[in-house]
């Protein structure tokens, strides 16, 4: 397969299939509560998008940049993918080594990827070829929702989180400036998932 068509099974519509397929797996006959981070929030909104009467509230961490600014953070994953198959995971870990973190969690060790190394450059270039579901399609959404995100991140910048706020007309927001309030979204969802609905 060339290997730009690979990448094609993780995209965020295609993990939201993935998503749904569990959902039906699963038996669920009631709406359920998601939640994603990052790359898991994209693939939830995706599959609320499409299937909204399957689910009853979103929670949302770190969105990932979105629209407008995902461009340049889908030719860094491209890049990164290119590097991988030429030089190995080493070299792609050792160059992002010296990229600065965001400053709530620049003191959090990091930890290398899970996936093994061959499939990497494949999720890398599914997150390419990935984008938020439209601003008109996320606006038609009419469940509740939860929104954390951070700040300093261009990878999950706020302003993707402040316009899903904007957009979902039944979203709280909640922007962590520092790691010990980063620490309290545990809570936070507990909290939000055991309120009951109106």
């Amino acid at each position: 397969m060339h290997r730009r068509t690979r990448g094609h099974h993780y995209t965020y519509p295609s993990l939201a299939d993935d998503l749904l397929a569990l959902l039906d797996h699963l038996g669920a006959a009631e709406p359920v509560d998601a939640m994603g981070a990052s790359m898991g929030c994209g693939s939830v909104l995706h599959a609320a998008v499409r299937a909204p009467d399957r689910f009853s509230r979103l929670v949302l961490l770190i969105p990932p940049t979105a629209w407008t600014t995902r461009g340049a953070h889908a030719r860094a994953n491209r890049e990164s993918a290119d590097t991988i198959e030429r030089e190995g995971a080493d070299a792609w870990l050792a160059a992002n080594g010296t990229q600065p973190r965001p400053a709530v969690v620049a003191d959090v060790p990091e930890f290398p990827p899970t996936p093994a190394e061959q499939v990497l450059p494949s999720i890398l270039r599914g997150l390419a070829q990935s984008d938020l579901p439209s601003r008109t399609a996320i606006t038609s959404l009419r469940m509740p929702g939860l929104i954390l995100a951070w700040v300093d991140d261009p990878g999950h910048p706020l302003s993707t989180a402040e316009t899903l706020a904007w957009l979902l007309p039944r979203a709280d927001l909640h922007v962590s400036r520092t790691r010990t309030d980063i620490g309290t979204w545990g809570e936070r969802i507990a909290e939000y998932l055991g309120r009951t609905l109106p």
